[in-house]
């Protein structure tokens, strides 16, 4: 018996593992690789099962508060693998999980009539207003969105909606980022 346990110990710890490799990507290059780049704030989530695979699909409404790069009217529709419907759940390491009423900021690229996130989970960062500035949640800290985006070099014949920061209509100072 200790045999068998043993040799079946041996095949598990040798066995390649199955997994998704996605290499890093900063916002340069998620800013490059996207077709629509937008603030947002989730409306909704709503999860199923579909009948032609296992697993959970997500879909996720989000209302467009500023289109930085890219044309969208409308709701901004977000699918994804993972999430929980009919007492499944599913889930990988990387994905973003979206709350309602939440700000993000969107790197997206088109995928059958709906938009996903490039890079998995890094095309989705945690957004917030506050003291009347936008800030985004970026490498361990939230920066004002005009700070990241004055770096971002547009491809000729493209268009980058001006950063706004600030809320318009808004009064008072904008509070510097932390």
């Amino acid at each position: 018996m200790r045999i068998l346990s043993f040799s079946c110990l041996a095949m598990a710890l040798t066995c390649p593992a199955a997994a998704t490799t996605v290499q890093p990507l900063d916002l340069q290059q998620r800013f490059d690789g996207s077709r629509l780049v937008a603030l947002a704030q989730v409306a909704s989530v709503r999860s199923w099962r579909p009948a032609e695979r296992s697993g959970v699909v997500s879909e996720i409404t989000l209302k467009p508060i500023q289109i930085l790069k890219g044309e969208h009217r409308g709701p901004i529709l977000v699918q994804r693998a993972g999430g929980e419907a009919e007492g499944l759940r599913t889930w990988a390491d990387g994905l973003y999980d979206y709350q309602v009423g939440e700000e993000v900021l969107l790197f997206l690229v088109p995928y059958g009539g709906r938009w996903v996130a490039i890079g998995v989970g890094m095309g989705t960062l945690p957004a917030r207003t506050r003291k009347n500035l936008r800030q985004v949640w970026w490498k361990g800290g939230w920066r004002a969105i005009d700070q990241l985006l004055v770096d971002w070099k547009v491809p000729e014949g493209e268009a980058l909606t001006p950063p706004s920061s600030t809320i318009p209509g808004a009064t008072g100072t904008p509070a510097p980022a932390r």
